[in-house]
């Protein structure tokens, strides 16, 4: 016997401990059960995706081990020593940040990717400071980004390390979302507005 519940355009069911999924129908159903259990769907891997309840309502979300293999991948693509200059960086960011949510645009992940575009975001002013080498650079650009000239050559001697620098309030206020966004730098939240709009 199938029991089955509305799931958008998609069709689950399960056999034994298998989740079988096949796109085209719009229902989702556990073999031998009157009723549709939650607490068996609650927390179940499926193609990168997880389920959990909401108002009585089953929805998808993504499975933390997807979350993980994202802020790994994405810890290599913002990495300081990966010899990617500019341009190189922010294409491949943005083809793999667009590539992954065209995936799994299907998952309420809206407040998870607001927690990690921070640490992202964090990752990029790393990377940024560590490419402005010399003191010199830092100093030209951190007064090129309206830092006090006093309080940049402050920051331009540090010898702080590029991960500490990174959450400073002066390379917050240097570097901050707006500059990001006009040097062309792909945000995670940004492309989900617009893979979901």
């Amino acid at each position: 016997m199938l029991t089955y519940i509305q799931m958008g355009s998609f069709l689950f069911w399960s056999e034994g401990s298998t989740l079988f999924w096949s796109k085209g129908s719009n229902s989702f159903g556990l073999r031998g059960q009157s009723e549709l259990d939650f607490p068996v769907v609650r927390g179940m891997k499926f193609l990168g995706y997880s389920f959990y309840v909401k108002s009585g309502e089953c929805r998808l979300s993504v499975h933390p081990k997807s979350y993980a293999k994202l802020k790994l991948r994405l810890k290599e693509l913002t990495g300081r020593s990966n010899g990617m200059g500019y341009e190189q960086r922010k294409t491949n960011l943005r083809l793999f940040i667009q590539g992954w949510l065209e995936y799994f645009k299907l998952a309420d992940m809206k407040s998870r990717l607001q927690y990690l575009d921070t640490w992202y975001r964090r990752r990029l002013r790393m990377c940024i400071w560590k490419c402005w080498k010399k003191v010199k650079t830092r100093f030209t650009n951190l007064c090129k980004c309206g830092i006090d000239k006093r309080k940049a050559w402050e920051w331009a001697n540090t010898r702080k390390g590029y991960w500490h620098i990174s959450n400073s309030y002066i390379l917050a206020r240097a570097l901050c979302n707006d500059n990001l966004r006009r040097a062309s730098y792909p945000f995670l939240l940004d492309c989900y507005r617009k893979v979901v709009s």
